[in-house]
């Protein structure tokens, strides 16, 4: 038998990883060493349709950069040169890509003056992500939904196709005249837009009819709301900074109801969205009174809400009263209206 190997999985299921467990082995005809801390990695195997699949790769991706990786996905959707297997797997593909990788990776007995660094100098590299000089990630996410909302706009305004790239061309998205979106990335995908190599400024550009018409024949319709909110929430929850201007004591209000049938967490979401439009509250208020919510949970949901002009701050002076978003509608349905928000917001308190 030849000699052993390192194999690190990201996200892969029990199930997956025992089956994965039975079958390289005996093709491979190698002893395989799964997941040990304490040795480096050989091949990375990553499961993209994880929340935090590609998120993960990236990570190990920027510790081990010479390392391989292979890509499982039900959808099939590519992540940049990663190869990518569809569920269900056919093991002898499987297998002579794991063979072309390994015999293509470099070796440290073929390569003696390239010494690899030790693993508490790797540890204290910083995260290398290629955005503009002097940006963070926080900027850069904020920047990105910015965009987008900017984008959606212009193209349901001026009744134009916008193809908007915000990571080169491996995930664009076409906002349609219609007021649709349209993309080819994976929900997972969407959700981890922040983590990926993505660098500001995004382009985009105009389509014509026949080049939209085109475009979208392998790609997914989406509303533009619940996109934005995927892509907003993901990078909320990958960067746990509130956005630029916002601060856990500044008091926040809704303004506008978001659609709480497709939030990440409907139920929390749902009373989070009528506690703020009870009353101005700030993320340090709404933690202490609400003891069974995650600082973090509330943190995601504020930031997102607040990057896509759901909440806006308000003065502390104002009263709940007169904070209060206009609307159109006659006093005995607006005074039902916040009583059945009372009530919600009651569940918190």
């Amino acid at each position: 038998m030849k000699k052993a190997i390192h194999i690190r999985t990201l996200g892969l299921s029990r199930s997956e990883e025992n089956s994965l467990a039975i079958i390289l082995p005996r093709k491979l005809k190698r002893e395989i060493h799964w997941n040990n801390p304490k040795e480096d990695p050989e091949l990375i195997i990553v499961n993209l349709d994880h929340p935090t699949g590609i998120a993960r790769y990236e990570a190990s991706h920027q510790r081990y950069p010479k390392v391989p990786g292979i890509g499982l996905s039900t959808e099939g959707t590519g992540y940049q040169d990663l190869p990518i297997f569809q569920r269900p797997i056919r093991s002898e593909k499987l297998i002579e890509t794991i063979e072309r990788l390994l015999s293509a990776a470099p070796s440290e007995s073929t390569a003696p003056s390239e010494a690899r660094e030790p693993r508490s100098a790797r540890a204290e590299q910083p995260n290398r992500v290629p955005i503009s000089k002097g940006e963070g990630a926080t900027s850069t996410r904020g920047q990105l939904v910015r965009d987008l909302r900017r984008v959606a706009q212009k193209a349901r305004a001026e009744h134009k196709n916008i193809l908007f790239l915000p990571n080169g061309n491996v995930h664009p998205l076409l906002f349609s005249r219609d007021g649709s979106v349209y993309t080819s990335s994976s929900p997972a995908i969407l959700r981890s837009f922040c983590t990926l190599r993505i660098k500001a400024p995004f382009p985009s550009r105009i389509l014509q009819d026949r080049e939209a018409k085109a475009l979208i024949q392998d790609m997914a319709c989406w509303d533009p709301a619940n996109l934005l909110w995927e892509i907003a929430y993901g990078c909320a929850h990958a960067h746990p900074d509130l956005p630029e201007g916002l601060t856990p004591s500044d008091p926040v209000q809704l303004r506008h109801w978001p659609n709480c049938t497709v939030l990440r967490y409907p139920t929390a979401h749902l009373l989070l969205s009528a506690l703020l439009y009870h009353q101005p509250r700030s993320i340090e208020a709404i933690t202490a009174a609400v003891s069974h919510l995650p600082e973090a949970e509330v943190r995601c949901f504020v930031g997102a809400a607040y990057s896509l002009g759901y909440l806006e701050k308000v003065e502390e002076t104002v009263s709940s009263q007169s904070s209060l978003p206009r609307h159109s509608k006659s006093p005995r349905a607006l005074g039902m209206m916040r009583s059945l928000v009372s009530k919600l917001a009651s569940c918190f308190t």
